[in-house]
């Protein structure tokens, strides 16, 4: 009997998206596997964000179709089923800085909670010991009562991590999770996304413009320019000729 292969962790198809008169995603094909952890790198403007922000359903395409974990994007009507597929950290990190730290993680509980419980952690914050270990796991353990105004942007940073460990997806999106930290921390924030990734099978997708963490921690590269996917490979084939070709102003874009 012959197994059926596992469905692809994210499916895009034909993906298309346009603003105004600038097309920030052209014809977007991909397939990414459950485990795999896969970097987007590319100059400011070519499309990476919106990339993420449309495989996580923040950002609508024009046209063509997208898949998570085999569910089409389209077909999903409810928040809480969303929230057990996809998670991201935005580079605005979208916290609200009125409120304390632990709340602010708890957030990303609040897509499997029910409303009562939802309204309850206002109160009184549902599921602290897990946010605390989370919390500790990114040294942000001292910090968990603090107004989250009074973090620095870096730790900031780190609190938008941790609320989407917490809302453990199956897929990770991270639009430069660690751009904000020094090297010690990133290595720190990278080595734990890591292994969250293959400890429990899932996803992760970021953008980041480190050769050096993303060679150190990812196993594919996808290089992006002007809304189209220009090349993508095993990192164990990157060198810097194709870095140093993908940032150039003057590379032409069809060879």
């Amino acid at each position: 009997m012959i197994e059926s292969k596992a469905r692809p962790a994210v499916s895009l198809n034909s993906v298309h998206k346009r603003y105004g008169t600038t097309d920030a995603l052209i014809d977007i094909n991909l397939s990414v596997e459950p485990g795999e952890v896969v970097a987007l790198v590319g100059p400011s403007g070519s499309g990476k964000t919106t990339l993420l922000n449309t495989i996580c359903g923040l950002t609508i395409p024009d046209s063509g179709e997208i898949s998570i974990s085999g569910q089409s994007l389209t077909n999903i009507k409810h928040r809480k089923t969303l929230a057990t597929l996809v998670g991201i950290v935005s580079q605005q990190y979208g916290l609200i800085p009125t409120l304390p730290v632990v709340q602010n993680v708890l957030a990303g509980k609040l897509g499997s909670w029910t409303n009562l419980k939802s309204v309850l952690s206002l109160i009184w914050p549902q599921d602290r010991k897990q946010a605390s270990s989370i919390l500790s796991s990114l040294g942000l353990d001292e910090k968990i009562n603090e107004r989250t105004s009074h973090l620095s942007g870096g730790e900031q940073q780190r609190v938008a991590v941790a609320r989407v460990l917490i809302q453990s997806p199956d897929v990770i999106l991270a639009d430069e999770p660690v751009a904000s930290l020094d090297p010690a921390l990133a290595e720190s924030v990278m080595g734990l996304l890591s292994r969250i990734t293959q400890v429990d099978n899932k996803t992760l997708i970021l953008s980041s413009h480190s050769p050096y963490l993303i060679q150190t921690y990812c196993s594919r590269i996808i290089g992006i320019r002007q809304g189209r996917i220009i090349f993508d490979m095993p990192i164990s084939e990157i060198n810097d000729d194709i870095f140093h070709d993908l940032y150039e102003t003057n590379q032409i874009l069809q060879r």
